[in-house]
Parts: structure tokens; sequence; C-alpha cells
């Protein structure tokens, strides 16, 4: 997977980071497709046993990554906000516990995916935030 580093150990334990450094590892829609693909491949193993999804290069992630692709900025981050459902929904579904591994920045989407998770371990330079509603309003 080119957006994600996923390690398994002979515990059952799997390491997910998410690996965009150059971006803080803002969640483009290539590492949506890679989240979603890695949760349903654990919700049928029999062999993993837990979660720990992390950031590399001491960032958790950034959010979403609304700067890609062609279209015009609201079309983008609807577009993302409606894929992000199917990932959260399948981390939800996991049946193996599920860790977030906080270290620097947890922006937005980044955020909530950890607050998907059943555990929180923040380092002392965990920065937490929400953004505001992106779009405008009618």
């Amino acid at each position: 997977m080119k957006t994600l580093i996923v390690e398994r150990d002979e515990r059952g334990v799997v390491s997910v980071q998410l690996n965009r450094p150059e971006k803080k590892n803002a969640i483009d829609y290539r590492m949506f497709q890679d989240l979603l693909e890695v949760f349903d491949e654990m919700s049928r193993s029999d062999t993993d046993r837990v979660l720990v999804l992390s950031g590399a290069c001491g960032n958790f992630s950034a959010g979403a990554d609304l700067g890609v692709g062609g279209d015009t900025p609201d079309r983008q981050q609807l577009a993302h906000m409606r894929f992000y459902g199917p990932v959260a929904l399948a981390l939800h579904q996991l049946p193996q516990p599920a860790i977030a591994k906080i270290r620097g920045v947890a922006v937005g989407a980044g955020l909530n995916l950890a607050l998907g998770c059943d555990l929180i371990a923040a380092a002392p330079s965990a920065r937490l935030s929400e953004t505001p509603r992106a779009w405008p309003r009618p």
C-alpha cells in the first residue's frame, strides 16, 4: 500500500501507520481506500487480534487532504466526507479492539479516526483539534 505501512507480528498485533509525512499524514482518497481495505481484511482474519493506528514522522494526521484533484473545493470536500462514512463504519465494526497512538497533530477527519478507536494513547506532544464546517452554509 502506498499510503500506509502495515505490519503484522506473531502475536496478532496489526500496526497501521498513516504514511504521508510530507502532508502531516493528511488523508487523501487513496488513503481512505487503503484504510478501508485493511479494516475489511482484519474483519475477516482469524489471526489478527488488535489494531494499533499511528502516524509517520511525529504526526497522527492533519485531517482530510482537501487540496487534491481537479474539482472545486466544495465538491472535493463533499466527496471526501462521503467516503469517510464507510471507513468509519468499518473501523467501528472491527471485531478486534483498536488503539490510536497519537503524537503531534490529530485534526478533523484524523482526530475522528482516532476517536473511532476503542482506546487513545496520546503523547505529551499531541495536539487535538476539530475543524469548523468547511463548506459555505446555504
